[in-house]
């Protein structure tokens, strides 16, 4: 599988060089790691270079319905973002100071960092839950300039938001669309 060989509850990562086709490190976080029987990750994504906060810090997605944050390096938890009532299929970073997650609730949450100036060592808090899809919310994907974020759902659509406003600019393919 896609963790095979990682501890239960833990993080296989992979790790590409210029000098060796690939390393691996495995990560077994201080505390279980998406609780919901039996731990089920979904997804794992670092930020995009160079990390906001200078530490290799990677957002999971998981069955439990939270957004969990690791310092790999450090090998410890950060933070874990609970508010989705279902399996969170996606997440990812949305420049230095903010994730975007998609669930199977159907909601697209947006978390914004808590600390002074947007500092993500300061924790992250939902700033929005967006709720223009009829079906499950099974990806999101932030534009390169980290502005802007598209998410995709079970119901056949797809909707495009600016992330600073937390307001959808259009959505295709609904049979009824929520936003212009």
């Amino acid at each position: 599988g896609r963790n095979a060989g990682a501890p239960p509850g833990g993080v296989r990562a992979w790790r590409r060089s210029l000098h060796s086709a690939a390393a691996c490190r495995c990560y077994q976080p201080p505390q279980r790691a998406h609780l919901r029987p039996p731990p089920t990750l979904l997804a794992l994504k670092p930020p995009p270079p160079p990390s906001p906060d200078k530490t290799s810090v990677a957002a999971t997605a998981g069955a439990d319905g939270t957004v969990q944050l690791f310092d790999v390096a450090a090998a410890r938890q950060l933070a874990s973002l609970q508010g989705h009532s279902k399996r969170v299929s996606a997440a990812r970073f949305a420049g230095a100071s903010a994730i975007v997650s998609g669930s199977a609730d159907k909601t697209v949450r947006v978390w914004r960092a808590e600390g002074e100036g947007g500092d993500p060592a300061g924790g992250y808090k939902c700033a929005a839950v967006l709720s223009e899809h009829a079906g499950e919310v099974v990806a999101v994907t932030v534009h390169p300039g980290q502005r802007y974020f598209v998410s995709a759902s079970a119901d056949a659509s797809w909707a495009f938001w600016d992330i600073e406003g937390a307001a959808c600019l259009k959505q295709v393919g609904a049979a009824r669309a929520l936003c212009m």
